[in-house]
Order: C-alpha cells, then sequence, then structure tokens
C-alpha cells in the first residue's frame, strides 16, 4: 500500500547561504497541474491542501531570506506526501573544505565521505525505510550519500542545491578561483587592497556549490550522467526557480522508483559509469572524481 511508504529526505546544509532569488510564478505553474495528473484518487479536500501548502512554499520562497536547501528539502518532502508517501528528514555533516584549508582540518575533508555513507545506511536501516532523496552540495557530500545508496541498492534521487552564480570582477565573469589568484597578486603588490575588496565582495555572488568545476559541481553533473540525478541537476543555478521544479520532481520520481522497484545498482553499473567517465573527460572535471568513481 503506497500509503505506507517512507521515504528518507537526507540533505546537507550548504555552507554559503544567501537569500533566494525566485519568482513565485516558477512553482505554482509547475506545481499545481501536476497534483491534478499524477494519476492518482485524490479528493477535493486533499487537492484544496495540495494547493494551498503549494502556494504557502511559493510565497515563503519569494518573499522570505533562507537557505536554499531547507526549501529545496520541503519541496521534495511536500510531493513525497502528495503521493502518498511518509518523508522523514534527515540532517548530514558536511565539511567545508574553503574553510578546512591550508590547516589539520584538510585531513578530516575525505574522511568524512566515509562518515557520511556509513551515517545515511545507519539511519536507512535502522528505520527500514523505502527510498532515498539525496539533496547534498558539497564536496564530499555529493559521493558520500550515492556510495550509501549504492551499498544498499535502494530508490535513490539525488537532488543537490545546485551551483552558485558566476561572479565578476574587472567587467569579466570569473569564478571562485579569481578570488585565490586575487589573494596571490595582493600579497605580491599587483592589485590594491580596493581591488582585493572588489574581487572578495563579488566573486561569489549567490548561494550555491562553489562557481567552477571543482568537486560538487563535477560530481553533481556526474550524477546525471551516471543516472541517479535528473536532468539539470548540476547545472541549474541554486537561486533559480527551476531548482525548486527539481526539486518537486525529485519528490515525484522517488515515488514512482519505489512502486516500480528501480534501485541504484539497475542505474549504476559499469556501462553508466563508464558513461560519467565519458562526461567526466568532455566537462573537464575535477580530478577528485576519479577518487569517487572509483
Amino acid at each position: 500500500m503506497m500509503g505506507s511508504l517512507s521515504i528518507f529526505i537526507l540533505f546537507c546544509k550548504n555552507g554559503k547561504d544567501s537569500a533566494v532569488n525566485t519568482r513565485l510564478v516558477g512553482i505554482l505553474i509547475d506545481s499545481f497541474p501536476n497534483i491534478l495528473i499524477n494519476g492518482l484518487t485524490v479528493t477535493l479536500p486533499l487537492t484544496i491542501i495540495s494547493f494551498a501548502l503549494a502556494l504557502v512554499i511559493a510565497l515563503i520562497t519569494a518573499l522570505v531570506q533562507t537557505a536554499k536547501i531547507p526549501v529545496l528539502r520541503q519541496l521534495a518532502r511536500f510531493y513525497v506526501w502528495v503521493i502518498r508517501g511518509t518523508p522523514v528528514l534527515v540532517p548530514a555533516i558536511g565539511v567545508c573544505d574553503g574553510i578546512a584549508m591550508g590547516h589539520i582540518g584538510m585531513k578530516y575533508s575525505l574522511a568524512s565521505r566515509e562518515l557520511i555513507c556509513d551515517s545515511v545506511e545507519t539511519m536507512f536501516m535502522a528505520h527500514q525505510l523505502d527510498g532515498l532523496v539525496l539533496v547534498p552540495n558539497c564536496d564530499k557530500i555529493v559521493p558520500g550519500m550515492v556510495m550509501a545508496a549504492v551499498r544498499m541498492d535502494v530508490p535513490a534521487v539525488v537532488c543537490s542545491g545546485g551551483p552558485m552564480l558566476a561572479g565578476t570582477y574587472g567587467g569579466e565573469e570569473v569564478s571562485l578561483s579569481k578570488m585565490f589568484e586575487a589573494v596571490g597578486a595582493y600579497k605580491a603588490g599587483m592589485i590594491t587592497e580596493d581591488q582585493l575588496e572588489d574581487c572578495t565582495c563579488n566573486c561569489c555572488p549567490s548561494c550555491g556549490s562553489c562557481s567552477g568545476m571543482y568537486t560538487a559541481n563535477s560530481m553533481n553533473c556526474l550524477c546525471e550522467a551516471i543516472g541517479i540525478a535528473l536532468p539539470g541537476n548540476g547545472t541549474i543555478p541554486a537561486v533559480y526557480s527551476k531548482r525548486l521544479q527539481l526539486a518537486k520532481h525529485a519528490g515525484m520520481a522517488v515515488m514512482d522508483m519505489v512502486k516500480k522497484g528501480i534501485t541504484a545498482r539497475q542505474i549504476i553499473n559499469e556501462r553508466s559509469i563508464r558513461n560519467a567517465l565519458t562526461c567526466d573527460m568532455a566537462l573537464g572535471c575535477s580530478t577528485n572524481t576519479v577518487l569517487h568513481l572509483l
């Protein structure tokens, strides 16, 4: 019976929070019709309640300054509930490599991947849940969560928090690496303090995984190529309303996977891993992806 299904929605708080800049219409256009046409026998009161909740979520998203990932997980949770699942939210730890860099803290970054993997397995198996919506957005969290899904061979969908927008500096679009270069240039006397401050304020203009093909963005793209994430998972910016629609579809997709018995190992296999490696080379992803794909 579908009402007995429990979906484990695991999320990790993104270290780079800012206001969510999205529009009310983006959610409502994509929300209400699907509540009505998703093939379920939905009563009128449930339809009204569903639409009201969608409206509340959209208003909060559009008007309130909040972190992106909490909004995504609530949307995924809402659509699991709409399709008569029982969503359970569980957080995960997440090391920010930017903060951990340059001291002993970096020794803990890769090790945290195994802790994340083990914690997902522990919570899922201990409570005998039915499926996973994984909401990561940092370097070791993405592979850690996917490893757990494959290890347990359960229905799972990845819906990341999304990449941050490109920054601007000196009239050009720049990535996070420009900030590293600016610090070195300032110490070498090549730029002024005002120029450094300009780069600091404008290099990373929004929430999301660090702009650039670092591990988080690389793995989020490869999750698409490997088949465990929906199209757009690695490319829709964190602040776009389309990212919220992606979370909605992730919640719906995992319920469909549970119903059909589609599990992680049916998706991630030798062929899909080769596809991910091909995508990796085409995009010029982080070399860390080899470590995670192995």
